[in-house]
């Protein structure tokens, strides 16, 4: 399970010549994702964790230097997709119904309402000139009838008024990481940059030494979100979550760094990659509605022969915990930033 590699003994030189690592391993635990429905406001789920250890053994350290030696990681690739679909409004239709025995009268259902408020917007857009849609809703007019057509319509007979129900999504994002501004974004801690962590994570060898200095760095990782059953924009708890779809991929580092110079080695290089997708059906009881879909089982780690460069955004601040933003992405109209980032 996972990848061991030995790379030889100590020599009496240098650090930079010196240093190196004995063993290291590099793993993704073979227990699949777990599913919790504990709560009837979330639904969440642990991923198994991805591990890496590693033994060094760094030469005499001379007077006055200090290095540090750990891991460093950073997210290179995420999507991370929560699907809410049509197929929700039917339970919340059952509760609007039984709400008819309380009021008197039947309300109408989720659909009408939402088609009603759509189009009373439409047409206080039409009605206002200076309004940046005004001009894309007007070219959409019918000849035939004060109906709207759909966008990717050609002939009107084949078109409907209005947008057929949406399939909406929330996404958590990395902009920079999403727009290609950038390689990959740190995955530190948020506190020791550019560390993942400063406990077990890393080892610091102050000078002067007159021996060999031998130690083991380890560090794990895994997800454990909360995903809402409801839309996220709407005050509604009621559950129309249909899907969760995450793909993630990371680049982890070995590295060793001198606090006073800041001369950077890259000992190992191990890339990583985590996928989940999770089929959930809002009109079951909850405890009940989310299934586990492939991949059960990840992909293990890779350790690369050949060591790859640190990116500049991989060592500084932010991370991605502080980068990432929460947007709803419905399928007509402008997305929505529901979480900001936190820098």
């Amino acid at each position: 399970m996972g990848c061991v590699q030995s790379l030889g003994r100590c020599k009496p030189k240098g650090f930079r010549e010196g240093v190196c690592v004995l063993d290291l391993s590099a793993c993704i635990d073979p227990d699949p994702t777990s599913v919790d429905e504990s709560s009837s406001v979330v639904l969440r789920y642990r991923t198994p964790h991805f591990r890496a250890s590693a033994r060094v053994c760094v030469p005499p350290v001379a007077a006055k230097e200090t290095w540090t030696v750990g891991w460093i990681q950073a997210c290179n690739h995420m999507e991370f997709y929560n699907k809410y679909g049509a197929k929700g409004m039917k339970r919340l239709n059952r509760v609007i119904r039984k709400s008819s025995s309380v009021l008197g009268c039947p309300p109408d259902p989720v659909e009408v309402v939402g088609d009603r408020r759509m189009r009373t917007k439409f047409k206080h857009m039409l009605k206002n000139l200076s309004h940046p849609m005004y001009h894309s809703l007007e070219a959409l007019g019918s000849s035939f009838s004060a109906w709207l057509l759909h966008p990717r319509c050609v002939e009107e007979r084949h078109c409907r008024s209005f947008p057929p129900p949406a399939v909406r999504l929330s996404s958590w994002e990395l902009p920079d990481l999403r727009d290609g501004k950038i390689q990959a974004i740190s995955d530190s801690d948020g506190v020791n940059y550019p560390w993942y962590g400063n406990t077990t994570e890393t080892c610091t060898i102050v000078g002067p030494t007159k021996k060999d200095t031998k130690f083991t760095v380890s560090m794990n990782d895994n997800f454990y979100p909360s995903v809402t059953w409801g839309v996220p924009v709407s005050d509604s708890n009621a559950p129309m979550l249909s899907s969760i779809w995450r793909d993630q991929s990371f680049t982890t580092w070995l590295v060793a760094i001198n606090q006073a110079s800041g001369e950077t080695l890259v000992l190992q290089t191990v890339r990583w990659r985590m996928r989940l997708h999770i089929e959930v059906d809002p009109e079951k009881p909850l405890g009940k509605r989310a299934k586990l879909c492939e991949p059960i089982a990840q992909e293990q780690p890779q350790v690369l022969v050949k060591n790859e460069p640190i990116p500049p955004n991989a060592m500084v601040k932010p991370n991605a915990n502080d980068a990432q933003v929460l947007m709803w992405r419905p399928r007509t109209g402008e997305p929505v930033v529901v979480i900001p980032p936190k820098y």
